[in-house]
C-alpha cells in the first residue's frame, strides 16, 4: 500500500546517521505551504541532540509558514474590497458587486488559506461559478486576483495563484434564431415549469415570455411594465406602451425614456397576453407587472438565473431572453422590412 502524502506544514519520518566526522545528522521531508516537499537536515554531537535540533528547526518552520500564509482567502479578498470602499476606489454600486461575486466564488474555493491557495484550486472554483454565473465568474476572479497581488506586493505570499487564470472566452456570433417549432416547444416548457409547485420564478417566466415574442422587448423594458402602459383601443384591442426600462445603481430603478425618444413607442399585445393582462387589471393598481417577492422590481439577474434552470436539460439551452428579441426582429424584417422593424424594436437607427 501507498503511504499516504504529507499534509502541508508537516514532516515525515526523521531517520539519523552517525556522519564522517563523528557527528550524527537527522533527516526528513517537510512539505511547506506552497505544497513543495523539502529535504531538512540538521546535525548534533549525538543522535539525540541532531534530532532534537531537526525538530526545533521544523517547528519554527512550521509556525512561519503558518503565520504568513494561514490567513483564509475569503478573509484576504474582504479586506481588500474594505479598502477598495475606504479608499472610494470603487463607487459604491460597484463595491456591492464585487461582495456578490466574490461570495460565490470563495464558496466554490472552499475554507483554504491564501498560502495553501494552488491554481489548481482557482480553476476548479471558476469553473463551478461560471456554470451558474458567468458575469459573476468573471468579477469574483477579478476580486480574488487583485487582492492575492496586493498579498505578493506585501510578502505575506511568494505568488498569485489567480494570476494568468482566465474565463473561457466569449464567442463573437450572431445571436440565433427560432423556428417556429422551438417557440413552440419553449412556451410549453415554460407553461408546465409554471404548474410545478414550489418552482422560483416560473409563473414569471411563463409571463414573460409571451410578452417577449409578442413585442421583441429587451428583458429591462418588459420587466418594467406597469399596469398603467397598457390601454385599450376604440376597437377593444389592447396595446402597451413602452416608457422606460430598469437600471441598476445598487437598487433596479426605472429609469423613463423622454416622449420623443424613438425607444417609447406603442406596441399591439396577442388575445393570449391581453386576457391575463386585463384579468390583473381588474385587481391590480398601478404597479409593476412582473413583481419581486419584496414588492418591487424583479432584477433581470434573477430572470437569467430562473431561465437557465428552467431551459436545463430541455436541448434549448442555447436560447436566452435575447434570443427573444433576435426571433421576433427577424420576423419583423421578413414581414415589413428594416424601416418599420427598426421602429418597432425602439432602435436609434436603422438596422
Amino acid at each position: 500500500m501507498a503511504r499516504p502524502p504529507l499534509p502541508k506544514c508537516e514532516w515525515g519520518s526523521i531517520s539519523a546517521k552517525q556522519e564522517a566526522d563523528d557527528q550524527w545528522a537527522a533527516r526528513t521531508r517537510y512539505r511547506d505551504a506552497r505544497d513543495r516537499i523539502k529535504s531538512v537536515r540538521r546535525s548534533g554531537a549525538t543522535r539525540e541532540a541532531a534530532v532534537e535540533a531537526l525538530l526545533e528547526h521544523l517547528n519554527e518552520r512550521r509556525g512561519e509558514d503558518l503565520r504568513e500564509t494561514g490567513q483564509p482567502v475569503a478573509q484576504c479578498v474582504s479586506e481588500w474590497i474594505d479598502e477598495m470602499e475606504a479608499e472610494s476606489r470603487l463607487e459604491k454600486p460597484t463595491i456591492s458587486v464585487y461582495r456578490a461575486a466574490s461570495a460565490r466564488l470563495l464558496a466554490s474555493i472552499g475554507d483554504i488559506s491564501i498560502g495553501a491557495l494552488t491554481r489548481s484550486d482557482v480553476r476548479s472554483a471558476i469553473w463551478l461559478t461560471e456554470l451558474e454565473s458567468p458575469s459573476q465568474a468573471r468579477i469574483g476572479l477579478i476580486s480574488l486576483r487583485s487582492a492575492l497581488a496586493a498579498a505578493v506586493h506585501e510578502g505575506v505570499i511568494e505568488w498569485n495563484a489567480a494570476s494568468q487564470q482566465n474565463l473561457a472566452p466569449r464567442q463573437n456570433r450572431q445571436t440565433r434564431v427560432m423556428s417556429d417549432d422551438e417557440v413552440r416547444a419553449l412556451k410549453t416548457i415554460a407553461r408546465e415549469s409554471a404548474q410545478v409547485k414550489g418552482s422560483p420564478g416560473s409563473v414569471i417566466l411563463r409571463r414573460l415570455i409571451d410578452i417577449l415574442f409578442d413585442t421583441g422587448m429587451v428583458i429591462s423594458e418588459a420587466l418594467a411594465l406597469r399596469y398603467g402602459d397598457f390601454r385599450e383601443t376604440p376597437d377593444g384591442h389592447l396595446v402597451v406602451r413602452v416608457s422606460g426600462t430598469l437600471a441598476s445603481r445598487g437598487e433596479m430603478k426605472l429609469k423613463e425614456y423622454s416622449e420623443d425618444s424613438s425607444k417609447n413607442r406603442v406596441l399591439d399585445i396577442s388575445d393570449r397576453v391581453a386576457d391575463w393582462v386585463r384579468d390583473e387589471i381588474a385587481v391590480a393598481t398601478d404597479g409593476p407587472v412582473f413583481e419581486s417577492t419584496l414588492g418591487g422590481w424583479v432584477h433581470p439577474n434573477s430572470v437569467n438565473r430562473w431561465w437557465r434552470k428552467m431551459v436545463r436539460g430541455t436541448g434549448l439551452e442555447w436560447v436566452t431572453p435575447h434570443t427573444c428579441r433576435a426571433t421576433v426582429k427577424a420576423a419583423l424584417v421578413s414581414q415589413f422590412g428594416v424601416a418599420v422593424a427598426s421602429t418597432l424594436m425602439g432602435y436609434t437607427n436603422t438596422r
